[in-house]
């Protein structure tokens, strides 16, 4: 969906996304997923666009959810 060629299960997101990104379009993207990690304790909604390195735009509709960790605690 976003244009990224291989497994990346198991890369970090910083390396595989913002790596060589300078395209201030997928900055509103890149920041709901941060704001969806570093606040947990609500659930995020929004509309967002990202450009793809062939320049293509994508359009989402994005919905984060409560995250728990390890022990079933809503973090």
């Amino acid at each position: 969906m976003l244009g990224v060629d291989g497994n990346i299960s198991e890369q970090n997101y910083s390396r595989v996304f913002f790596a060589g990104d300078t395209d201030e379009v997928n900055d509103e993207f890149h920041q709901f997923v941060l704001d969806a990690v570093y606040n947990k304790e609500h659930t995020h909604t929004g509309e967002v666009v990202y450009r793809l390195k062939n320049q293509e735009l994508k359009s989402f509709r994005l919905t984060s959810p409560f995250l728990y960790s390890e022990d079933d605690k809503k973090r």
